[in-house]
C-alpha cells in the first residue's frame, strides 16, 4: 500500500481523521461511538490507496467499515471513470441460516448501510445467500447481474479420533454455556462418550466451563477429529460438515424449554452414528 501513497496522502488522511472526530463528537447519534474513530486515520489511508487500484477487488468483510470502504471505493471509480472493475465478496462466517429451529425464516439484520457494488458473491449455501441478499446487499438494478458461487470452507482435523468411544465436540459460546453444560450432564457416560469442548476464540468463556467435566480444547488452531458436533449456528458446523462430520444444532440463546426436543434430536443422531 505504501508504494502508491505519498506524504500528501498521509497529511490528508490525518486531516480527515481529525475532522471525523469533531463531527462524531457533535452528532448525538454518532457521539456514543466516538471511540470507534481510532481506525479513522488508517481507514482514510486505505481508502486513498484502494481508489488507485485497478482490477478485481476481493473482500471477506460482510458489513463493517472495511466492507463499506471497498464498496464505496468501487462505486466512486465507476462513477468517475466508468470502469468495469469487479468487486467480490467472500463469506467468512456463518450468518445464522444453519439453525433448523428457525423453520426456514430468513434472519433479519438491520444494517444502516448496505453494499451496492458487489458483482460476485461466494457463500456456503443457498440459505446463506438469501441472508446476504435480504440484509447485506442493497437492491440491484435489473441491468446488473450478481454472480453467485458456493463453496465449503476447509478445515484440517487433528490426528486420529481420541478413542474408540463416540467422540463429541461442543462448540462453545458464552451465551449458551449453561444450556450446553446441561446437555453434557444428560449425555455423560464415560464408557460411551469422549467429550470435548472448544471455546469461542473471540468470546472468553467463564470459569465455570472448566469444571463441567469435558476435555477442553484450548488451542485455537486445534480441531479434534470427532463423530458429532453439538453447536449453535457456528462457522465450524459448515467446516466440519465439509469433513463429513454432522452436527446437532441449537439456537445460541437456547433455554430450558428447548432442552428436551434437542436431546431427542441429538440422541437420534448418535444412534445413526453408532449403527
Amino acid at each position: 500500500m505504501f508504494s502508491i501513497l505519498d506524504a500528501l496522502d498521509f497529511r490528508y488522511a490525518f486531516e480527515n481523521a481529525i475532522t471525523i472526530a469533531y463531527r462524531m463528537r457533535r452528532n448525538r447519534h454518532l457521539s456514543p461511538w466516538i471511540l470507534q474513530g481510532y481506525t479513522a486515520f488508517r481507514w482514510f489511508l486505505v481508502r486513498r490507496a484502494t481508489d488507485r487500484l485497478t482490477g478485481k477487488l476481493v473482500t471477506t468483510e460482510h458489513f463493517d467499515r472495511w466492507a463499506v470502504l471497498a464498496d464505496r471505493s468501487v462505486r466512486e471509480k465507476r462513477r468517475v471513470t466508468n470502469c468495469n472493475d469487479r468487486l467480490v465478496l467472500v463469506q467468512h462466517g456463518a450468518m445464522g441460516a444453519l439453525n433448523p429451529e428457525k423453520n426456514g425464516d430468513i434472519p433479519s439484520i438491520n444494517l444502516p448501510t448496505r453494499l451496492n457494488q458487489i458483482d460476485e458473491l461466494h457463500v456456503y449455501n443457498n440459505d446463506e445467500a438469501a441472508i446476504f441478499k435480504s440484509s447485506v446487499l442493497a437492491g440491484r438494478k435489473a441491468t446488473r447481474v450478481l454472480d453467485l458461487y458456493f463453496f465449503k470452507p476447509v478445515i484440517e482435523l487433528a490426528g486420529e479420533r481420541a478413542s474408540s468411544k463416540i467422540n463429541l465436540l461442543f462448540v462453545g459460546h458464552p451465551l449458551c454455556e449453561s444450556f450446553q453444560a446441561e446437555v453434557f450432564r444428560q449425555l455423560t457416560n464415560k464408557d460411551v462418550f469422549e467429550i470435548f469442548y472448544k471455546p469461542h476464540p473471540k468470546a472468553p468463556m467463564s470459569s465455570a466451563v472448566t469444571a463441567v467435566g469435558w476435555t477442553l480444547v484450548a488451542d485455537e488452531k486445534t480441531f479434534p477429529r470427532v463423530d458429532l458436533l453439538i453447536s449453535y449456528p457456528s462457522t465450524l458446523v459448515v467446516e466440519y460438515e465439509g469433513a463429513g462430520v454432522p452436527a446437532s444444532i441449537h439456537p445460541i440463546d437456547a433455554g430450558v424449554d428447548a432442552l428436551s426436543p434437542f436431546m431427542d434430536k441429538t440422541r437420534s443422531l448418535i444412534k445413526k452414528i453408532n449403527a
